[in-house]
């Protein structure tokens, strides 16, 4: 997706001379198909422990960072970026299981 990303940002302005091209890519994300996620505690803190904020994104974090990137005002002038909404998750693990508190990593819908 990068590679497609830097390429159309330069192709599309060929075609549209103000087109902007962005990628959002998210992390652990609540949704209605990973809710089950959420009966899982060691599941959740095992996947918590790579995930500096210690918390999973919600619907609305994703949907924000595409509206931001949609705006004509507020991102007029971001082409060919990707912007990972994934709470600083590393791959590795930074948190220790007794500095995860499961409830407070969950989305306030949930």
């Amino acid at each position: 997706m990068y590679g497609m990303i830097q390429s159309l940002k330069n192709e599309i302005t060929r075609v549209a001379s103000r087109g902007r091209v962005n990628a959002v890519c998210p992390g652990w994300t609540i949704t209605p198909m990973a809710r089950s996620l959420t009966s899982n505690e060691p599941a959740m803190k095992k996947a918590l422990q790579t995930i500096p904020l210690r918390k999973f994104a919600s619907t609305d974090d994703i949907a924000n960072a595409v509206t931001f990137l949609a705006s004509n005002k507020l991102a007029s002038h971001i082409t060919g970026q990707t912007l990972f909404v994934d709470g600083g998750m590393e791959g590795r693990v930074i948190n220790t299981l007794d500095e995860i508190v499961v409830k407070d990593a969950l989305p306030p819908q949930i």
